[in-house]
């Protein structure tokens, strides 16, 4: 049955079996260019930690997010450093809201999610990697 209903989806009987799961290999092509879980910790780190920032900035640029908002986010965080401002957030949403962008992001809640899902900045390095080499595939 699984077979039939990859062959339906064009894929063939070997890609299937090597995948070992009903996962299609458009749906593993679209894992390997994006990683959502590694872009949000590298902006909730930038928050936890101004130093994150400049390590981050270090690896990535804006149009290195597959989102829109998280590549606003990411830019806001970097002008606010550039600035000599304290990037925590309040002063992000400040930004964020002064450009008109705050509710193109999410608000202020789509702020505390994201600080929310990252308990820490230390492995900002190899999360902005990642994010870095998946916008490098697509």
């Amino acid at each position: 049955m699984a077979s039939q209903s990859s062959a339906k989806k064009g894929h063939s009987r070997e890609q299937f079996d090597r995948v070992g799961t009903a996962t299609t290999v458009a749906e593993l092509s679209v894992e390997a260019l994006y990683a959502p879980e590694a872009e949000i910790s590298v902006l909730g780190g930038m928050l936890i930690d101004g130093d994150a920032i400049d390590i981050a900035a270090g690896i990535v640029a804006a149009s290195d997010f597959s989102e829109e908002r998280e590549s606003i986010v990411f830019g806001a965080m970097r002008t606010l450093r550039t600035a000599g401002s304290v990037v925590d957030p309040v002063t992000l949403g400040e930004r964020l809201r002064v450009s008109g962008q705050l509710a193109l992001i999410g608000g202020m809640s789509y702020i505390a999610d994201v600080l929310d899902a990252v308990p820490t900045a230390a492995n900002i390095e190899y999360h902005a990697r990642i994010v870095r080499d998946r916008a490098a595939r697509r």
